[in-house]
C-alpha cells in the first residue's frame, strides 16, 4: 500500500445516460487456471435517472491482460446490491437482490460461471426476503442484499459457499441476519437460519451483514445490531463465529465500545453503515 500502480478501466465506453453503482471486487486465489483473474461485478443504471432499465453487469480480468467486455446477467429491471466472490476450484458467484413487480415478491439470485468468467449460468432465485429496502428508525435505510463467502480451506465444508442476508421476522416487527448455504455450487441452498442470539423480548433491528471464511474454514459474520437500546435505535457492531459449517454458532460479541446514535447531528439515518466489510485470517478478523 505504499506505492500504487495507474489506474485502470474495468469498464468503459458506457454509452450515457446511464449510472454505474455499488462495484465490488473479488480475487481468484485459488490454485485452478484461473487463479489470479480479478472479476468486479456493479448495477447499471440505464437512462439513469429513470428505472426503466437496471442490470446486474460483471467484467473479468486475467494477470496481464485487460478486463473483459461487460457481461449482463440480470433479467428483471428492477436490481441493486451485487456481490462476487470465488471458490476453491476458480468457480465465480454472483448474487443481487431483485424486486419483481408483476408478483410484488422480492428474490436475492445467483449466477455462477464455470470456466472463468466467459459465461454464466441462467439466473435463479436463492431466498425470498420480505422486503427488497426499507426505512427503520430514524428513517436508516436497509437492504436485504447476499453477502458471500466461500470455503477454500482443506477441511471438511471445502467449497461451501455461504449467504447472509437481512429480513425481518414473521411479525414484520424487526430485522434478523439470517444465514444459508450450498454445498452444490449454489444449485441448491439449506433452510435459512438466524444468527442473532439477542434474548429481548421487545423488537430489536440486526442488519447489513458481512462474512468471511478463513483458512481453516471457520465462518465469520459481522452485523449492526440495537439490543443494548429498549427503544431500538442506537446501533453497535457484532459478530459470531461458526466452526461447523454454519449449523450452529458462538455467543455474539459486541465489537464497539460506544453504540452509535444515526439519529444525531448530521447523520439522520439514510446510508449510514450500509457498506460493512469483514475480512477473516489467521484466527483474527478486521
Amino acid at each position: 500500500g505504499v506505492t500504487w500502480q495507474d489506474t485502470v478501466w474495468a469498464a468503459h465506453n458506457l454509452q450515457p445516460p446511464g449510472f454505474e453503482d455499488k462495484q465490488m471486487l473479488a480475487v481468484d486465489v485459488s490454485n485452478s487456471q484461473y487463479q489470479g483473474t480479478y472479476y468486479c461485478s456493479w448495477t447499471r443504471f440505464y437512462n439513469y435517472p429513470t428505472t426503466d432499465s437496471l442490470k446486474i453487469q460483471v467484467v473479468y480480468k486475467r494477470p496481464d491482460s485487460l478486463y473483459s467486455a461487460p457481461v449482463l446477467l440480470s433479467t428483471d429491471w428492477s436490481v441493486q446490491w451485487s456481490n462476487v466472490c470465488v471458490g476453491p476450484d476458480g468457480e465465480v458467484y454472483v448474487n443481487w437482490v431483485a424486486y419483481d413487480y408483476a408478483t410484488d415478491s422480492t428474490f436475492i439470485k445467483i449466477s455462477r460461471s464455470l470456466n472463468g468468467g466467459v459465461t454464466w449460468s441462467p439466473e435463479h432465485p436463492v431466498v425470498s426476503p420480505r422486503f427488497f429496502s426499507a426505512d427503520i428508525t430514524p428513517q436508516l435505510l436497509v437492504f436485504a442484499y447476499g453477502a458471500m463467502a466461500c470455503d477454500l480451506s482443506d477441511g471438511p465444508y471445502r467449497g461451501r459457499l455461504y449467504m447472509v442476508f437481512t429480513d425481518t421476522d414473521s411479525t414484520m416487527s424487526e430485522t434478523d441476519v439470517w444465514l444459508v448455504y450450498s454445498d452444490d455450487q449454489g444449485e441448491t441452498w439449506s433452510a435459512r437460519q438466524t444468527i442473532c442470539d439477542e434474548p429481548q423480548t421487545y423488537p430489536i433491528d440486526q442488519f447489513h451483514p458481512w462474512v468471511s471464511v478463513d483458512e481453516a474454514g471457520r465462518v465469520w459474520t459481522v452485523f449492526y445490531d440495537r439490543r443494548n437500546d429498549p427503544n431500538n435505535l442506537l446501533m453497535d457492531t457484532y459478530f459470531t463465529v461458526s466452526t461447523d459449517g454454519g449449523d450452529t454458532w458462538r455467543a455474539n460479541e459486541r465489537i464497539s465500545t460506544v453504540s452509535c446514535d444515526p439519529g444525531a447531528g448530521l447523520l439522520l439515518g439514510g446510508l449510514i453503515g450500509e457498506y460493512i466489510g469483514w475480512q477473516a485470517r489467521g484466527g483474527n478478523a478486521l
